[in-house]
């Protein structure tokens, strides 16, 4: 199996030696999103929580160069989830490439409206939740509802990453608020189940019915190498290069 640092390098080598599509580059006009990337770089503050640090860089131009050698116009930038809440460096790619790029941070529950307004003027158009590790919030406690509402005031999406055993707790209190939900990893759906995952079934069947609720479908699934990931298609996805 390909790490993250494998697939970063064999892109990058494939976009600079030019084996990525080329005509299609040279022929066809940008167009699309890919909805779920990384950047970082070695020396940025890590959060003390974390279950990954990168020993490689992964800037954005190194992602531009990867776009551009697919044909694809813009890009999501998320934040990573070992950058804890210092979203600063995402922050300085979507002021440098507004045109290229839109943004999901990683904020506290009890952040400011005046904050979130701040990032929403960046480009930011979401937050992300990485719950691996984690217990499940409590969605209907303080600082989680008067927060779920500020997210949904500015038509933003609420990006989860957690494993599709859990989905059935998370999900009925954040599309009960109106908010835009996202399941990151096709919801994770444990890999021995696959499609087969009651969780991940219960996230299909909602996705049938609400309109507010997007599979995002990236590397490190639970639907890795199985001959059904067609059944997942209930709804568009949304697809991502890379995810940690």
């Amino acid at each position: 199996m390909l790490s993250r640092r494998d697939v970063h390098r064999l892109l990058g080598a494939a976009a600079m030696i030019g084996l990525s599509r080329p005509a299609l580059a040279q022929t066809k006009v940008p167009e699309g999103v890919d909805s779920h990337a990384h950047i970082f770089r070695r020396g940025l503050p890590l959060a003390d929580a974390r279950r990954y640090a990168p020993d490689y860089d992964a800037t954005p131009e190194d992602y531009i160069r990867v776009l551009d050698s697919h044909g694809i116009a813009h890009g999501v930038l998320v934040q990573p989830s070992f950058l804890g809440t210092d979203n600063s460096y995402i922050e300085a790619a979507l002021t440098r490439y507004p045109s290229r790029f839109r943004g999901i941070a990683v904020v506290r529950p009890d952040v400011s409206a005046a904050e979130l307004g701040r990032l929403d003027g960046l480009g930011v158009v979401g937050v992300r939740l990485n719950l691996i590790g984690a217990p499940d919030p409590q969605f209907d406690v303080e600082p989680w509802p008067e927060f779920i509402r500020q997210v949904a005031k500015l038509n933003w999406q609420i990006e989860i990453q957690a494993e599709a055993r859990r989905w059935p707790s998370l999900l009925p209190a954040l599309l009960k608020s109106g908010v835009n939900v996202v399941a990151d990893h096709f919801g994770r759906p444990d890999p021995k189940l696959g499609v087969a995952d009651p969780g991940f079934r219960y996230l299909l069947e909602a996705g049938r019915t609400r309109k507010r609720l997007r599979l995002l479908a990236q590397g490190g699934g639970g639907l890795r190498g199985c001959p059904h990931r067609a059944d997942a298609g209930s709804r568009p996805a949304r697809l991502g290069l890379d995810a940690e």
